[in-house]
């Protein structure tokens, strides 16, 4: 018990002994390293990170086009990112999925609406100006399609070209174009 009141001593003594001067400079420097630290996490944000509206004029659908849909990307730091995907097919119906991935070449599984079989994506960025990343999903272990993803130099609109193979085996190649919410 001494020993903690002589610490609790110390400190006042060191805290009275501070001038107004070194206070308000310590203050100043602390709110420095706040702002930053701050900043550097910005910096580091992924450049996709947002809400992004898909629009289906400038799109071009392998079927038939979906009525809606709207693609988030949450930073979650690490390289990790959160990404939720939903809308509503041409019928209406509500689709959607959602990854936990980051950009490393490994897969990660997908969790998604009147999902058949084990939905996996892999990224791997080209270059981060401008963005470029390809993507690979497979099906139960089975390349089902190749993506490149990409981000307009004014960081408006992201676009997503997908080559594949549908449900009866055919090749299909479809344009997602979103805009930046």
């Amino acid at each position: 018990m001494q020993k903690r009141t002589q610490l609790h001593s110390c400190v006042g003594v060191f805290a009275l002994a501070l001038s107004l001067k070194q206070v308000l400079s310590l203050s100043l420097l602390t709110t420095l390293v706040v702002l930053s630290v701050g900043n550097l996490r910005a910096q580091g944000k992924d450049l996709l990170a947002g809400t992004w509206k898909l629009d289906i004029a400038k799109s071009t659908f392998a079927g038939p086009a979906p009525q809606s849909g709207t693609r988030v990307f949450e930073d979650l730091g690490g390289g990790v990112m959160y990404v939720t995907n939903d809308g509503a097919g041409a019928q209406g119906n509500k689709t959607g999925n959602r990854i936990v991935f980051k950009r490393d070449g490994k897969d990660y599984p997908i969790a998604a609406l009147g999902q058949t079989g084990y939905v996996t994506i892999a990224f791997t960025v080209k270059s981060k100006k401008p963005f470029t990343a390809d993507y690979v999903t497979k099906i139960d272990g089975k390349v089902n399609a190749n993506a490149t993803e990409s981000l307009s130099a004014d960081g408006k609109t992201y676009t997503v070209v997908t080559k594949g193979t549908n449900p009866q085996g055919q090749p299909v190649t479809s344009t997602t174009v979103y805009d930046k919410q």
